[in-house]
């Protein structure tokens, strides 16, 4: 069996990629790093979407931009915010896909060390609050998933509904 060496990463909450370090998950083949936006890529009171048709493009659990770029093509609001933001030298933000969410949950709400160096850091806390996931349900058109902040339960809700994103990007390792 053959192993796979990792490069040195850094910390959880360490300013990293144009925002700060949130963790590694898999997409498809390829394992990427993950980043959150600062507060400055958070938005409050805002709809996943007006409308409860199907997005065609915006079902992947992985690929927060893919389903974001869909998102705005449809006329997604929450959408085109995101892929308007300028941070740290980037622009290639978006809505997190429900893995990314998971991951930023797991490892700078849930893992208090990561936690206390993103907000000691300038990253800002994640409030006990729903957060948008760019992911919309495959079961129902009217829904999208979230992400709940404060447990770490994701679940769908209904499109029109107002709740906070925040911004991530990631990079292949």
């Amino acid at each position: 069996m053959k192993l796979l060496k990792l490069p040195k990463l850094p910390a959880l909450g360490a300013p990293a990629g144009g925002g700060f370090f949130a963790g590694v998950y898999l997409q498809g083949n390829t394992l990427r790093k993950l980043f959150v936006a600062s507060e400055e890529g958070e938005l409050v009171d805002q709809a996943y979407h007006s409308s409860f048709a199907r997005i065609a493009g915006a079902l992947s659990l992985e690929d927060g931009l893919a389903n974001t770029r869909a998102m705005a093509k449809a006329g997604s609001v929450l959408a085109q915010k995101m892929l308007e933001l300028r941070i740290g030298g980037h622009k290639d933000w978006c809505l997190g896909a429900r893995d990314q969410a998971y991951t930023a949950w797991k490892n700078l709400k849930f893992n208090t060390a990561g936690a206390a160096l993103l907000k000691k850091k300038g990253g800002g806390a994640f409030a006990d609050a729903v957060y948008w996931t760019s992911t919309q349900s495959a079961a129902t058109d009217v829904f999208a998933w979230v992400q709940y902040f404060l447990t770490g339960y994701q679940y769908h809700w209904h499109k029109d509904h107002r709740h906070r994103g925040r911004a991530v990007r990631s990079e292949p390792i």
